[in-house]
């Protein structure tokens, strides 16, 4: 388990095509990019958990996942806190405002 500097568990979740993320450089992504529990394949595989707090559990998810389904290119990636989300969110907003 891995804590953040505000005290709360890191959490961990699937995705399809990690590969498009690191290319842009995103290192956390929202929660509802999880290619877990509501794809078939997570499905088929056992995975209902919504997100991990555990890295091996994780690993442990992703590897069934990719041996079902070798096609896609599924990874590991930590999520994004709301509280991050809405503050880049602020920002944008912030920023587009105080442009005009």
């Amino acid at each position: 388990m891995t804590t953040t500097t505000n005290g709360c568990k890191t959490k961990y979740i699937i995705v399809k095509y990690v590969q498009d993320f690191v290319e842009e450089g995103i290192t956390k992504v929202p929660i509802e990019q999880a290619a877990h529990p509501d794809t078939y394949t997570a499905k088929e595989c056992g995975v209902s958990e919504k997100y991990f707090t555990n890295l091996s559990d994780a690993k442990a998810a992703l590897e069934k996942m990719s041996l079902f389904n070798p096609t896609v290119n599924y990874g590991i990636m930590e999520v994004q806190d709301t509280l991050s989300v809405m503050l880049n969110t602020f920002k944008k907003w912030w920023n587009r405002f105080a442009k005009k």
